[in-house]
């Protein structure tokens, strides 16, 4: 029990502990394992909570355990009642179940907004280490983060993640908490690194931090890279088969669309994701609607053809609604109202609306007209979005790339052909990028491997700028995305008639070599395809 770690192992464990009971009595001790095994593993708070209905009374290990389940489904008070009265009985308690306890009490009271949460924690942490004290640290952070202390959540989190670094399933936790208190804040570049991060690790939850990543890169209107991560979380959630993440992953993919301005292409998405839960498609019913509907909304056409009724129906089949989908569909009942000829009327609505979420601030974007009818300095904050997405290439000496300003690590293959394409102007044939990305040495190679070579360097280069139209093969030549501007300080050089002293240093691929000279002499460009 000491030992395991993750879920898996949990529940290889309550596995064996199921078959021994079996067998033998094995005693009471023996289901002080199980429940502990239950709350190491993703079902755990239905678990519990049926081996409560089940037992005809309640020890005082169990009433620890009862407690984390209802904290876990966030009715709060019951949960600090039960931890209170399992805590009563402290000789009862194993150390491991008073502290799970006194981390239980801390959070709910938290949550609650009750005072004496910090004597908790204190009796919670006291002498705990490893994964266990990580995991505390985690609940802690997330309940602060709740409350709107960010600062005092983020450096919880942040103890944490190096206790958890065995445990990839929680690892992720903590990375996904400390990308969505950046979210909140709108500090976009760390909760992409964060989302990242978390991504990478490979558990069931990567699908989710693909979305947060998403939500990152779409907040600082990078479209088509926020779309292809949100394809990729839909594909990972369709061979898993969870209807939820898909939900997501498909919902998010529309909602991009739609605030982007592309509001046909964000129908369909927007319609699978409404009936991805069979819950949902079974009842007629779900959140998703509020999407559907600023989509409609956000159509272009006239005023005239506006269809209220079908806005309103999609309204009216929406289920319980968050707080940010609530202030979506006021958003949506504001924009019919602005567009049936109520100005004043949607500014009331408006006006019931907070200004500083990252959600607000996106939506003002998309519902422009809207929000203009607000004196300014009542509207959202504008987010820090250029027109256009830039690429810029520093590479008179050791390169660095920037996407949108911000450092885009790439290999010295992938950063080649990129230098190659921008300096061609955006095309190159395959067969000069096969001269390009040559390697050293004198081992030959066919025509075969050497255009396989290509298309594996080009698959690592887009994949490295992170949307698919990135670069495109398309009559034996590969183009970089013509809606993006990609710029080089050599070309700038070249342009001013600048020397150039320096070019891709630390690259040891023999085309940079050979450009290096060609640009250090002020030699000919040849090598394009012409």
């Amino acid at each position: 029990m000491e030992e395991a770690r993750g879920p898996d192992e949990f529940a290889e464990l309550l596995a064996l502990l199921e078959q021994a009971g079996a067998a033998w009595a094995l005693g009471p001790e023996a289901t002080r394992w199980q429940w502990r095994c239950a709350a190491n593993l993703p079902d755990g708070p239905g678990r519990i909570e049926a081996w409560v209905r089940g037992a005809a009374a309640l020890e005082p290990f169990m009433q620890v355990y009862q407690a984390w389940a209802l904290a876990k489904r966030e009715h709060f008070d019951q949960a600090q009642a039960a931890a209170a009265q399992a805590l009563a009985h402290p000789a009862e308690l194993s150390l491991f179940e008073r502290r799970l306890a006194y981390r239980t009490l801390a959070r709910s009271r938290l949550m609650l907004g009750a005072g004496g949460w910090e004597k908790a924690a204190q009796e919670a942490l006291r002498d705990l280490g490893g994964v266990s004290r990580g995991l505390t640290l985690l609940d802690l952070g997330a309940a602060l983060s709740h409350r709107g202390r960010e600062a005092q959540a983020m450096r919880l989190f942040s103890e944490a993640l190096p206790l958890l670094e065995r445990v990839p399933e929680h690892l992720d936790w903590g990375l996904n908490n400390m990308a969505m208190v950046c979210l909140r804040l709108g500090r976009l570049t760390e909760a992409d690194t964060f989302f990242g991060r978390a991504s990478r690790l490979k558990t069931p939850f990567a699908r989710r931090a693909l979305c947060g990543q998403a939500a990152a890169r779409r907040a600082l209107g990078e479209w088509a890279r926020a779309a292809s991560l949100y394809e990729r979380a839909a594909d990972l959630a369709r061979t898993a088969e969870d209807e939820d993440d898909l939900r997501q992953a498909l919902r998010g993919l529309g909602h991009t669309w739609r605030l982007a301005g592309q509001v046909p292409r964000a129908l369909e998405p927007l319609q699978s994701a409404a009936v991805a839960v069979a819950a949902d498609r079974q009842a007629g019913v779900s959140w998703v609607n509020v999407d559907l509907a600023a989509a409609y909304v956000n159509w272009p056409q006239r005023d005239a053809d506006l269809d209220v009724a079908q806005i309103g129906d999609l309204l009216s089949r929406t289920g319980p609604l968050g707080q940010e989908d609530q202030g979506r569909a006021t958003l949506v009942r504001a924009e019919v109202l602005r567009r049936t000829g109520q100005p004043d009327a949607a500014c009331a609505l408006l006006r019931t609306l907070p200004r500083e979420p990252l959600w607000m601030r996106e939506e003002a974007h998309a519902f422009a007209d809207l929000f203009a009818l607000l004196p300014e300095a009542e509207r959202p904050p504008p987010l820090p979005r250029c027109a256009q997405l830039v690429v810029a290439l520093r590479v008179m000496g050791v390169p660095d790339v920037r996407l949108g300003g911000r450092p885009l690590p790439l290999a010295p293959a992938p950063l080649v052909a990129l230098c190659a394409l921008v300096e061609a102007g955006g095309r190159l044939t395959t067969e000069t990028l096969m001269d390009v990305l040559r390697p050293g040495g004198d081992s030959a190679r066919t025509e075969r491997q050497k255009g396989q070579r290509v298309s594996a360097v080009m698959r690592q280069l887009r994949s490295a700028l992170g949307w698919e139209a990135s670069v495109v093969s398309r009559g034996g030549a590969y183009h970089l995305d013509d809606t993006v501007r990609w710029t080089s300080d050599v070309l700038h050089a070249l342009q001013r008639g600048e020397r150039i002293e320096a070019y891709c240093t630390g690259i040891h691929l023999p085309w940079a070599a050979a450009r290096e000279q060609q640009l250090i002499l002020g030699g000919s460009d040849d090598w394009l395809d012409h």
